[in-house]
């Protein structure tokens, strides 16, 4: 397995990590950024995407778990080219999101635009607590 090797800011001072510090990626997998918020209406999940085209991507939820995974591949059109330098691959990813509050699954909606998975979750209304008057019964 070939693996990438992150350079931390720290890495330049001696002494503060070993280098068994290292944070390592496996090729071919990758774990896109994702912003999860709600307000007073929606939770709202966004992925970036870049390079995946709507058709890569998957999307499911069950119960209170959102599952986000997709699969680009490569096609190579010509075998016989050489290639000084060939980083474009197949890439995959999955992630899993515990929702942290009870959405209303008939009306989830996914957009995608300039590479970013925008999914608006809306929340269940719950009534707000009402108070109850007490009403004082005279005999």
């Amino acid at each position: 397995m070939t693996r990438m090797r992150t350079i931390m800011p720290w890495s330049f001072v001696p002494g503060i990590f070993s280098d068994d510090f290292d944070i390592s990626i496996p090729q071919g997998v990758t774990f896109p950024p994702v912003d999860v918020y709600e307000d007073d209406i929606n939770l709202v999940v966004k992925v970036e995407l870049s390079g995946f085209e709507p058709k890569d991507i998957d999307v499911s939820i069950d119960g209170d778990v959102l599952r986000i995974s997709g699969k680009k591949e490569v096609k190579r059109e010509d075998k016989n080219k050489k290639y000084y330098i060939s980083e474009i691959h197949d890439r995959s990813f999955s992630r899993t999101i515990s929702l942290p509050v009870e959405i209303n699954q008939k009306d989830i909606k996914a957009e995608f635009e300039n590479g970013v998975l925008t999914l608006t979750l809306p929340k269940v209304n719950k009534p707000k607590a009402l108070k109850i008057p007490i009403k004082i019964v005279k005999k």
